[in-house]
């Protein structure tokens, strides 16, 4: 239960639906390279390191959100949890990929701290959407805001921030 800023009843949200939101945005900022100049002139681009490196982390923090809502007894709330932890990755690579890895965090709490803070349970409105229930709509969003985040985040951090396209060289058969 939250307070609500509003001034109306308290708001009802589970920690299974905020947490999730909260553990991406760490999997963003452990993805932080404080070695730019290493990582620009390293043999293998940091973009390989960097897709393996979040989906092996989101992996994990998807795993080990699903194992302590069985242990907690919410194992009915692990679609909500994961969809939550979904668009937080989403919108912490999205954040990141604009304004920086060490801020990645503000996007996905900015935008969840409403549904916690003013929300009307009863009468719903779109900041509302960690709580809210699974639909086709809200699996949508999800998927779009981590299909832009990731690709944003991959092609900032492409070497010299710039994309290059490696040509074959075709060599005149004799």
């Amino acid at each position: 239960m939250f307070p609500n800023l509003a001034g109306g009843a308290t708001i009802p949200v589970e920690a299974s639906h905020v947490m999730p939101i909260l553990i991406a945005a760490i999997v963003v900022l452990s993805s932080s390279d404080m070695l730019n100049d290493f990582s620009e002139h390293a043999a293998r681009p940091r973009r390989h390191t960097l897709t393996v490196h979040l989906l092996v982390a989101l992996a994990l923090a998807a795993a080990l959100t699903l194992v302590a809502l069985v242990a907690g007894g919410a194992a009915d709330q692990a679609s909500t949890s994961l969809r939550n932890l979904l668009a937080g990755f989403g919108l912490a690579t999205l954040a990141a990929a604009l304004i920086g890895t060490r801020s990645a965090w503000a996007l996905p709490v900015a935008l969840a701290t409403p549904a916690v803070t003013i929300a009307d349970p009863a009468n719903p409105s779109w900041w509302h959407w960690p709580t809210a229930s699974n639909t086709l709509t809200t699996w949508t969003a999800v998927t779009l805001a981590l299909a832009v985040g990731f690709t944003a985040l991959l092609l900032r951090t492409a070497p010299y921030g710039k994309l290059r396209f490696h040509r074959k060289s075709h060599q005149a058969k004799e």
